[in-house]
């Protein structure tokens, strides 16, 4: 039986409960709950360094990731706050099922900072494989 519930679920009211929200909804191939933790300025920043930019185009990628079974442990993490902005630098092992049936694992330094919007907290950039070896054009 499928339960459902009236109530919305309580609103991230720390960059914490924010990222926990996000990691479960992929984890969980719940891609409207994934993309509600973004905000609707957000950018992504792909494997291969793209960047997308806003809270729909997002989505696109966010579908993909869940069609490959796309699943994230989070190892490690060390927040730093800043008022209304936070940045979390994360230890990620990242697991996608590949075209064969196996899967792959991959362990990164994801950066994602968050904003805190009408007193609750939003994904403004999630970089899972980190930024620092992308280039980027003014």
């Amino acid at each position: 039986m499928v339960h459902l519930s009236l109530k919305p679920p309580p609103l991230p009211s720390t960059p914490e409960q924010a990222l926990l929200s996000f990691v479960e909804a992929l984890d969980s191939c719940d891609l409207d709950a994934a993309a509600v933790c973004l905000a609707r300025d957000a950018c992504f920043l792909t494997r291969d360094a793209t960047l997308i930019h806003g809270r729909e185009e997002i989505r696109g990628i966010l579908a993909q990731l869940i069609a490959m079974r796309f699943k994230v442990q989070v190892e490690q993490r060390s927040m730093l706050p800043l008022g209304d902005v936070s940045i979390s630098s994360e230890r990620w092992k990242m697991r996608v099922a590949t075209a064969d049936g196996a899967s792959f694992e991959q362990t990164s330094q994801a950066t994602v900072v968050l904003r805190r919007i009408d007193d609750c907290w939003k994904l403004l950039l999630a970089a899972p494989w980190g930024f620092g070896a992308a280039e980027f054009a003014p």
